[in-house]
């Protein structure tokens, strides 16, 4: 909100705050520290009042010329005046209260324009012209008169040295019009360039974003053919797995089943086992037979086992009158190579 001519918010005064942003931009967009104006405006070529009137007929004029009109140097005032660089947002104010210092005319007789020069050791240099009113308006009828029955634009300037100041009350609009559709037109071919380089670039981001898109949907396509083989791929490995610890678990174990099928052919039918243990490669066997000699020497001759021996001798059934017998031999894997 505002109170007395000043910006507050919450209690805050921001008026100087606001001077400042509103001095930045005029400097960015007319003053000769960005060079925009210097750029873009178009160059102040001033002609003296007599050279116009004597050239007049001469003059290729037409409503979108400017005639930049040199005050004369005895109806203008030029004075020079330093503000600490600090003070630039209160500029205006400063020539003002100049302007009324060391103006010869009356208050409603005085017209001038000021520009800043230099600046030196934080200080700006400002050259101020000051004029009557009534002489302004004199020379600009003088040119009007001069020109009819073209129009141009007019405007005034006067000049310290090698500056030119503009008197403000008869600036043209016209300079200005022109200088800001300069100013579009190159803001707008930044802002088409911004936009094509910001195209170029999201091009390419689009079309990788919709490759991705693609590839993940057939990768999730593939993965939902494969996982009949994955799934049956893992139980193969699991089954080679179980192979392997059951390999490494029997690696040290005997193939007993060669062995035991060839006691069972030389066993004779008149014999039978009750018993029959194995450790390691001692086998052991226990049963009754016709003959229990006979059958020990059956198996001695088979050359198939070695170390045979009874830990016991032979004793006769009488029930069953046969020969009870326990036979002790170590298996000779050498036989089945």
């Amino acid at each position: 909100m505002t109170s007395g001519g000043q910006l507050n918010v919450f209690g805050v005064d921001l008026t100087y705050l606001y001077a400042r942003a509103e001095l930045g931009v005029q400097q960015l967009i007319w003053g000769d520290e960005a060079g925009l104006y210097g750029w873009l405006g178009d160059p102040v070529e001033t002609r003296a009042v007599e050279e116009i009137e004597a050239d007049a007929e001469a003059l290729q004029i037409d409503e979108e010329d400017l005639l930049a009109v040199l005050v004369p140097a005895d109806q203008c005032l030029i004075s020079r005046f330093q503000l600490p660089a600090e003070a630039e947002v209160f500029l205006a104010e400063a020539v003002a209260n100049h302007v009324y210092e060391k103006s010869p005319f009356t208050s409603d007789d005085v017209v001038w324009g000021y520009i800043v020069n230099d600046r030196i050791d934080c200080a700006l240099q400002v050259s101020v012209a000051i004029l009557s009113r009534s002489s302004a308006s004199g020379i600009v009828s003088r040119i009007s008169e001069a020109v009819r029955p073209r129009k141009a634009a007019i405007e005034l300037w006067a000049k310290d040295g090698d500056m030119h100041v503009p008197i403000f009350d008869f600036s043209c609009d016209l300079r200005r019009a022109k200088y800001f559709k300069k100013l579009r037109s190159l803001v707008l071919s930044v802002l088409l360039g911004a936009a094509g380089t910001l195209l170029l670039l999201a091009v390419p981001t689009v079309w990788l974003t919709q490759t991705a898109t693609q590839y993940d949907d057939l990768l999730v396509d593939t993965q939902r053919r494969v996982a009949p083989v994955v799934e049956m791929r893992e139980q193969m490995m699991s089954l080679q797995d179980k192979k392997r610890v059951a390999a490494e678990y029997f690696a040290g174990t005997q193939h007993y089943a060669p062995w035991l099928h060839k006691l069972a052919s030389l066993t004779p039918d008149s014999a039978h086992l009750n018993r029959l243990s194995l450790q390691a490669r001692t086998l052991t066997i226990s049963g009754m037979a016709d003959n229990a000699a006979d059958y020990q020497a059956t198996l001695a001759s088979a050359g198939v086992f070695a170390e045979l021996r009874a830990p016991s001798a032979f004793t006769r059934d009488r029930r069953s009158n046969r020969e009870r017998f326990t036979l002790s031999m170590t298996l000779q894997a050498e036989a089945f190579q």
